[in-house]
């Protein structure tokens, strides 16, 4: 599989002239439509953006010229994978919608009419052995671990949390939700499912009354680090120092963690559970809540 991908991944768009014999190299040896719908993701996502930047003289119409239009803005991830999938004889949608962003913060209202709105965006469906399945080939391309495994056939119980889409038929599910819904959902990466880690409470935005919570998430065999951040209105707070305002109760009974928060200060927070990667050595982040607080006492 290794090798086949090695060479799925040296294939030139200089070398060709129509995209039909470009998705030709990219399938070559691909003996499935999903092998082929794989190998076109796979493709696509490691493409180098900068590069295809400075190829100028690239006729608009070549492989080239259209990997450079994807570089300058103008054309979008989604567009160009539908253009190889169905080259390539698949049956392919775009789908377009709204995406919680690696920059989005939890309880941020995505559905405005802006024409600037920084969380439209598109993906993909492709139909395989008879049923659609999601793929985001630009949210694969980002240089972020786990993201190009987990935006491939993602199934549609984890593709809500991340994606929205305008037409609810694309949520593939038979439960109907509403954009409020995917607003009022916490924000997670593709971490929070490689280590199977799952938090109880599923809401973006968590309250207290008094200055204690309590956030409890079920995982096994994994080293996790919760991390506070203060955004105000207040006096700034110190994320270093205010690790030390969460007590982490450890339960092996059932494979669970509580943290518990003590917020020195009223106003608005946010919680994020990082997960230690060991082949990296670096932590990554698995989910994000808002945490508001307001003493009602006072």
């Amino acid at each position: 599989m290794k090798t086949i991908l090695l060479c799925i991944l040296q294939v030139r768009t200089e070398n060709h002239e129509t995209m039909e014999s470009l998705v030709d190299a990219i399938t070559h040896g691909s003996t499935s439509e999903q092998l082929k719908a794989h190998a076109l993701y796979r493709w696509l996502t490691s493409q180098s953006m900068v590069y295809y930047g400075k190829c100028k003289t690239a006729k608009a119409n070549s492989p080239t010229g259209k990997l450079r239009q994807l570089s300058e803005g103008k054309t979008c991830y989604a567009a160009l994978y539908q253009e190889l999938a169905k080259a390539a004889g698949l049956k392919c949608e775009k789908i377009d919608g709204y995406a919680k962003v690696p920059d989005y913060r939890p309880g941020t209202p995505m559905s405005t009419n802006a024409s600037n709105n920084p969380y439209k965006h598109s993906w993909n469906a492709v139909l395989l052995g008879g049923h659609y399945h999601f793929l985001d080939a630009g949210f694969g391309a980002l240089p972020c671990k786990f993201f190009v495994e987990h935006f491939f056939m993602t199934p549609p119980d984890e593709m809500r949390l991340s994606h929205f889409p305008k037409d609810k038929r694309w949520l593939l599910m038979t439960q109907s939700l509403s954009v409020h819904d995917f607003e009022s959902t916490l924000k997670t990466w593709p971490t929070m499912f490689a280590f199977n880690i799952r938090p109880l409470n599923m809401k973006s935005v968590l309250r207290s009354y008094d200055g204690r919570l309590s956030i409890t998430v079920l995982l096994r065999n994994v080293a996790v680090t919760p991390q506070l951040e203060y955004v105000g209105p207040g006096t700034p707070q110190d994320t270093d120092a205010l690790a030390f305002n969460i007590d982490q109760e450890i339960r092996n009974v059932d494979n669970a963690e509580t943290f518990h928060l003590n917020l020195p200060e009223e106003g608005t927070y946010y919680f994020t559970l990082m997960v230690h990667d060991l082949e990296e050595d670096e932590d990554i982040p698995a989910f994000q809540y808002r945490v508001d607080y307001k003493d009602e006492l006072l």
